[in-house]
């Protein structure tokens, strides 16, 4: 199991080293990887997450600040959940979390924890949905980058309702990214159905892809 497991994360990194931008990948390669083989994310059995660099983060998910800036993976439930169909899509996911911390949008523009402009809760979902409760309670500020901008865009239009990529802006970046560089598991799947569904977004990405640190 040990070994699968190391081959599963081995194949996926060389993979997405590949389909991401050469730039990114120093950047990238400073993310610390936490490999467990059976593990609770957030109360639930989920394959991945992201913890952010940004000061406090880590410390409010109730862990130290020391893995600020890295990635904990379950690495019995990641090889066969949905996402490993994705081709390195569930890397991609949690890679382009590392990328907008890291990179794209570091720092924070909540002052004393709230947005300078607009907030925006997540939307209600189904209890049976595999993300009903992990994100409840995030604040999404608007007029931070083009990202969030796009976001509220998407949001006021009634785009992505159906995606994960509703819950808040660091969400619909990592859901895009995957259907821009590779195969998401959500609704737009692929870089031309993204284009064409939602082309700001889109655009957005492509952009915070082409940042260079």
């Amino acid at each position: 199991v040990k070994i699968f497991i190391v081959d599963y994360f081995d194949q996926r990194l060389a993979r997405v080293a590949e389909l991401l931008p050469a730039h990114a990948l120093p950047v990238l390669r400073t993310v610390k990887f936490w490999v467990f083989s059976d593990a609770l994310i957030g109360g639930q059995t989920q394959c991945a997450d992201y913890y952010e660099k940004r000061p406090g983060s880590p410390s409010s998910a109730g862990i130290p600040e020391s893995v600020g800036g890295g990635i904990r993976w379950n690495g019995s439930f990641c090889p066969s959940s949905r996402r490993a169909a994705g081709k390195g899509s569930d890397v991609i996911h949690e890679l382009a979390h590392a990328w907008d911390d890291l990179a794209y949008n570091p720092g924070d523009q909540k002052v004393n924890g709230q947005c300078p402009v607009t907030d925006w809760q997540p939307p209600s979902m189904s209890s049976t949905s595999d993300y009903s409760s992990s994100m409840l309670g995030m604040v999404n500020c608007e007029n931070e980058s083009p990202v969030t901008d796009a976001y509220f865009s998407a949001r006021r239009a009634g785009l992505h309702d159906h995606s994960y990529a509703s819950w808040n802006h660091a969400e619909y970046f990592a859901v895009l990214s995957e259907a821009w560089f590779a195969s998401g598991h959500f609704s737009p799947h692929s870089r031309v159905e993204l284009l064409d569904y939602d082309p700001v977004g889109a655009a957005a990405v492509e952009a915070a892809w082409k940042v260079v640190p």
